[in-house]
């Protein structure tokens, strides 16, 4: 048992190394959790301060007292890695051994009202093209980019633009190096994941999709911070 949980350390510590935004706390109650491991499910564990700390069993800013994770984890390279509670769902995906690529693009289809859009690099034609048919459908869009991406040679913002997307360059620091989507004011896609094909074929990248109003709105609050003082993209 003790080898099982030294196995999942690292992915808690990405989730935890995540959420650092939200002052998360660190769960010192009784937590009852379930994993599910290669399609065998392990008893129910109870941990007990002093324990946890080496976990980093994470609880959200208001705090859940007990609850019950649900650890789904495969070797297939599709499968996320899930985490839900009363208050929040979480899934987390690690490149090369998972593809991300179809993560990010089921949320963008998904999108009811809105996307909101910061990326460093924006030049994988699929992420592309998901967006493009959200704009069809009347999702309101606004995506700001880094500076370099007025000189990449494959980036994806001039075909937005031209698809009615607004586009703006954050131009002020060094590098707006954000790789964040929000959608709808609840969902959050984050994570070390630039919006490429590098990312999704040849890099070790981490994504997390996080749905919760309040992390979300956390997000929403630096996307318009960033706005005012980014540059509108009208030209190549």
């Amino acid at each position: 048992m003790h080898g099982f949980l030294q196995e999942k350390n690292d992915v808690l510590h990405n989730i935890a190394n995540h959420l650092m935004v939200l002052n998360i706390i660190l769960i010192k109650k009784n937590i009852k959790m379930k994993r599910r491991i290669n399609g065998s499910w392990f008893s129910r564990l109870f941990l007990r301060h002093p324990k946890i700390p080496p976990l980093l069993i994470v609880s959200f800013l208001m705090g859940f007292g007990t609850q019950s994770f649900v650890f789904k984890a495969s070797n297939k390279t599709v499968t996320p890695i899930a985490i839900q509670t009363k208050e929040f769902a979480c899934n987390v995906c690690f490149t090369p051994n998972q593809s991300c690529l179809p993560m990010i693009i089921n949320e963008i289809n998904n999108a009811k009202k809105s996307i909101r859009m910061q990326a460093y690099s924006l030049t994988s034609k699929p992420i592309a093209h998901a967006l493009t048919r959200a704009k069809e459908r009347g999702i309101s869009i606004i995506i700001i980019a880094d500076k370099s991406q007025k000189r990449e040679r494959h980036t994806q913002i001039n075909a937005l633009r031209d698809a009615g997307i607004p586009i703006y360059i954050d131009h002020k620091p060094a590098i707006a190096h954000n790789k964040i989507i929000i959608i709808d004011g609840i969902t959050v896609i984050g994570g070390s994941y630039n919006f490429s094909n590098a990312a999704e074929r040849r890099n070790a990248e981490n994504v997390t999709i996080i749905k919760n109003k309040e992390f979300a709105a956390l997000y929403s609050v630096n996307f318009e911070q960033r706005l005012t003082v980014s540059a509108r993209h009208t030209h190549h």
